[in-house]
């Protein structure tokens, strides 16, 4: 469980400090919000890009551990879940985030199943981003696909 700060409830923070990370947007405005609240979490934002073209050439000049995508950002008719596809295949080492407009299953499904270690849904609230940074970093918790199963279960793997 986390606390207000998106921290481990247990008192037990999950130091992402000296990760690497990419922050790709559409939205310019976001960029900035992400690579601030990045920076305050101690990870190190290498680059941000505004398309997919500029986030692959950030990835291969920058080798991050982590990439912020939002989910509807396109170039050239291809999307941000052909691009979390891709990225995944090619470079299995870096977590990917994605940020999505909208709380729709089916497409945090899609961003699941293209690649994407989570799945955050945009707000003015940067604490689930802080928290899903903190979380794919220690893989602390797995979650059931919506709708293989009638209820949601997350598990929680103890190091006892």
């Amino acid at each position: 469980m986390l606390d207000e700060k998106g921290n481990d409830a247990s008192g037990d923070e999950v130091d992402v400090s000296g990760q690497r990370a990419i922050v790709i947007d559409s939205r310019r405005a976001w960029l900035a919000v992400v690579e601030s609240m990045l920076s305050t979490a101690s990870v190190e934002v290498v680059g941000s890009a505004l398309s997919l073209g500029e986030g692959t050439r950030l990835i291969e000049e920058c080798r991050p551990d982590l990439a912020v995508v939002g989910a509807t950002t396109e170039e050239n008719g291809a999307s941000a879940l052909s691009w979390l596809s891709r990225t995944a295949a090619r470079h299995p080492d870096i977590t990917l985030i994605a940020v999505s407009d909208s709380k729709d299953t089916t497409g945090i499904q899609d961003a699941l199943a293209a690649g994407a270690a989570a799945v955050v849904v945009r707000s003015d609230d940067l604490l689930e981003l802080a928290a899903a940074v903190r979380q794919t970093a220690e893989r602390s918790f797995f979650l059931q696909p919506v709708g293989q199963q009638s209820r949601l279960r997350v598990h929680r793997l103890s190091t006892d």
